[in-house]
């Protein structure tokens, strides 16, 4: 009886600790092979190319703590005058223009982004995508992984709402139900998520039981995510119209 109550007071401590688990994760880019449909098309144009040498340059970073989580692009000061409009059409690519907080307490989202020199903070509630847990396993960055799919759901430019497969590979190992972008709420930390032909991989992965400080974003307008759609496309109709 004794052996066995000690072995539930070590899971129970083992489980918290786990539960406590703060970690900084660095994410680097990348497209997966195009479609040869769409080969003869994009080959054209030297720009796509360029941008997707672009992407293989860029990191992006998730610090996580408990119930929050922010994950933003790491700062390149050193990034030629040539290049910069190159990098901020990759940067939209992969929706890293903005840095995404979320606080799983109360089931937030920050999306902080500015536009039209104003700096806005977005706010919604975690995307309760419908994930489909499916037992294929594979190693990231030698964790071991499993696989969820999903599909979301998205306007482009033109207001055409686009459908795209999702795929997750998360970590139970790491309990932090966090990942890249606003994407959350898997049995574990996601190390590589495909949007798309857009890949997210873990290249880096630091653990602490310490706990991180995060700290949601102070200076700015808040604003709904809906009203932010709204005001977007207003200014899309009004350059429209101007033209």
């Amino acid at each position: 009886m004794k052996k066995v109550l000690i072995f539930i007071i070590l899971f129970i401590i083992n489980n918290v600790c786990l539960s406590q688990t703060s970690g900084v994760i660095t994410y680097g880019l990348k497209m997966s092979e195009i479609k040869k449909s769409d080969k003869i098309q994009r080959n054209k144009s030297k720009i796509f190319e360029l941008v997707r040498e672009e992407i293989n340059n860029i990191q992006t970073v998730l610090k996580f703590s408990n119930e929050k989580s922010i994950f933003n692009e790491v700062e390149n000061m050193e990034i030629d005058d040539n290049m910069k409009g190159i990098r901020n059409i990759a940067r939209l690519t992969f929706k890293i223009k903005s840095k995404y907080y979320i606080d799983l307490t109360n089931r937030s989202v920050i999306r902080e982004h500015e536009f039209d020199g104003i700096n806005y903070h977005i706010t919604s509630e975690i995307n309760d995508l419908n994930w489909k847990l499916i037992n294929n396993s594979k190693k990231v960055n030698n964790y071991n992984c499993y696989k969820a799919v999903t599909t979301d759901s998205f306007k482009d430019r033109n207001g055409n709402v686009v459908n795209e497969r999702v795929i997750a590979w998360y970590c139970p190992e790491i309990s932090n139900s966090f990942g890249p972008l606003n994407y959350a709420g898997l049995p574990g930390v996601i190390l590589e998520l495909e949007i798309g032909n857009k890949i997210y991989y873990a290249s880096s992965i630091k653990l602490n039981n310490k706990l991180i400080k995060i700290d949601t974003p102070k200076k700015g307008k808040t604003i709904l995510e809906n009203d932010y759609k709204k005001l977007i496309e207003g200014s899309i109709n009004k350059f429209k119209d101007s033209r």
